[in-house]
């Protein structure tokens, strides 16, 4: 007998033996295995191209991504994080998910510029927040709603060169979370800036700029293990 395409469920055509109660009663169990599970998808690619297979009206989908062991439910346009999962969940009660990311090398901050920090080492990954290229650095999306908190190291490395060198965190661009200021000539400039909980919708992004207006172009020194340019966020 042919099966459906998404959960395999057997069904008679015109040219089967004539056997109505034997076919409800596989039906029946084969829906009944079905029942009550979310469906599974192998990764975060097969879980995107079934959103778009399903569209508005598959609204209310659940599925559990095998990798992560992360469920979601589809809401016609997005994917939300649900329950307690591998990497998190959302809602009241949801477990916090947490995602690190490092700086690897030297990046150019030119005078007198809001410039993108890259953080091009992924440390600790998470499905709740994905990192995306926001040249010439990076910026990190929301998968779903929920209040975010974090921690960021950003040091510009040694110039005899006065003038100021900062560092903000920003959401969509414009909600600042996070600052610090200002340098003393000759030594290096070593920002630690708290993100205080807050709550953001989902695909809030999430952008680190740095500024300086010492005169000429600076560079951002991560050191080893990225351990002087790094991004913490931990979403609830």
């Amino acid at each position: 007998m042919p099966q459906t395409n998404r959960w395999g469920l057997t069904y008679p055509t015109e040219n089967d033996p004539v056997l109505v109660w034997l076919d409800i009663q596989t039906l029946a169990e084969n829906a009944e295995a079905a029942l009550g599970r979310a469906f599974p998808v192998a990764d975060e690619a097969a879980r995107t191209a079934l959103g778009v297979a399903l569209g508005a009206p598959g609204a209310g989908f659940l599925v559990l991504q095998v990798d992560t062991g992360q469920p979601y439910m589809w809401l016609g346009a997005t994917w939300l994080a649900v329950g307690g999962g591998g990497g998190g969940g959302g809602g009241d009660g949801a477990l916090p998910s947490l995602g690190r990311w490092g700086g690897t090398a030297a990046q150019a901050i030119p005078n007198a510029d809001a410039t993108v920090v890259s953080f091009p080492t992924e440390i600790t990954a998470t499905p709740d927040i994905t990192r995306e290229t926001a040249s010439p650095g990076h910026k990190f999306v929301l998968q779903r709603a929920g209040r975010l908190s974090g921690s960021l190291v950003i040091r510009y490395a040694t110039t005899t060169a006065a003038g100021v060198r900062d560092v903000h965190v920003l959401a969509n661009g414009t909600q600042y979370l996070g600052s610090s200021g200002g340098a003393v000539a000759g030594q290096p400039a070593t920002h630690s800036v708290a993100i205080e909980p807050v709550d953001l919708a989902e695909d809030a992004e999430i952008t680190v700029e740095a500024f300086q207006g010492t005169g000429s172009t600076r560079t951002l020194e991560p050191g080893a293990g990225s351990r002087w340019v790094r991004l913490t966020l931990e979403l609830r």
